[in-house]
């Protein structure tokens, strides 16, 4: 009977405590099982929420015990935690915690606490969950940023609006250091204003930082989006001109593999090599397109591949005793780059800018 009524109190517990979590707008599932790394672990109350699409993964441990919970059974949670990949870690009990049990979480993702101090401490973890994640939001538009000022020329400038790429990057700058400042607790703190032209914000803790923080952040991101959606247009009218300028050279060696075999009729090669002009002066516009992308290596490609077209096949075009042998060497010079070309505009310094076209 003592231990049907301890049962009882603990599942009562347990559900006191999925009940904060719930009532604070998160999932909260009572003595689920997980599979860790290391094995298999049933949880008092799993949490999951997600922080804009970050998810997060919180673990419950109830113990409704009348003495303080011991350094070891908090160690063996902060083990579960790391096996599970959890983000957090909460241990309940009403009679408090040993000193050695305190001193142990400390610098750690495991919190200890009562029911009463739960919903606080919730929203002070999330609070710094979400500054985490505007922390690493800020991170990958700043490398997204570099990448995009990597592969700019004077000529691209304009076309990719350099100098808000700019602006956002040092608008990445100051909220990082202001989110380090906050994760180390260094209140008051001025919150991070980069972009926005309100009057001065201050903060005296996490939560209050978090709020003000994470609009900044949105109009970060609102921001890159538009540069980056320029980027995109910019990189995918490179891929178009450089695979049409491909097209064009696919034409210009038909017409060349024609001539190589010899047509026999001066009135018929002369309308040939009128074709294979008109075939070159639409290369020759692609590639004054090309170099304007912000594409370095496709603006390197067409530079290469329009130099050897100079170099050779324009040049075999134009004399008066064309050869099989001499053909040979100009269309190899000229599949080789034109290879170079075609891999450089499936590729780009960013992932996600590249879109390659439609097929026909």
């Amino acid at each position: 009977m003592e231990e049907t009524r301890a049962s009882i109190s603990w599942r009562q517990y347990q559900e006191r405590a999925a009940a904060v979590f719930k009532r604070m707008g998160f999932d909260a599932a009572i003595e689920p099982c997980l599979d860790g790394a290391r094995g298999r672990h049933e949880i008092d109350v799993l949490v999951r929420t997600s922080l804009g699409s970050i998810p997060i993964l919180w673990i419950v441990e109830c113990k409704d015990w009348k003495v303080p919970v011991s350094k070891a059974h908090v160690l063996t949670l902060y083990q579960i935690a790391q096996d599970l990949g959890a983000d957090r870690a909460f241990l309940l009990c009403e009679a408090g915690f040993q000193a050695g049990a305190i001193a142990a979480v400390r610098q750690t993702n495991v919190t200890l606490a009562s029911i009463g101090e739960l919903e606080a401490l919730v929203a002070d973890a999330v609070a710094e969950a979400t500054v985490k994640t505007v922390l690493a939001t800020t991170k990958a538009i700043e490398h997204d940023l570099h990448s995009m000022l990597f592969e700019l020329t004077p000529d691209a400038q304009t076309l990719l609006r350099n100098d808000e790429t700019v602006e956002l990057l040092g608008a990445c700058l100051d909220i990082s250091l202001s989110v380090t400042k906050a994760l180390a607790k260094q209140f008051p703190l001025r919150c991070p204003q980069p972009l926005s032209s309100s009057e001065p914000k201050w903060a005296d803790d996490l939560k209050t930082y978090a709020d003000e923080v994470e609009r900044e952040a949105d109009l970060l991101a609102i921001k890159f989006q538009s540069v980056k959606s320029a980027r995109i247009g910019a990189e995918r009218s490179a891929s178009r001109n450089a695979h049409e300028m491909l097209g064009k050279l696919d034409e210009l060696l038909s017409l060349g593999e024609t001539l190589a075999r010899g047509v026999g009729d001066e009135s018929a090669e002369l309308v040939l090599l009128r074709t294979a002009t008109g075939a070159m002066r639409s290369i020759g516009r692609k590639a004054d397109d090309l170099r304007e992308t912000p594409m370095k290596s496709v603006r390197n490609a067409a530079r290469e591949l329009v130099r050897e077209l100079v170099d050779g096949l324009y040049l075999w075009l134009g004399a008066p005793g064309r050869t099989q042998d001499q053909w040979v060497k100009v269309r190899v010079g000229a599949r080789t780059a034109s290879a170079r070309l075609s891999e450089a505009a499936k590729t780009s310094s960013i992932a996600w800018v590249y879109r390659p076209p439609e097929a026909n």
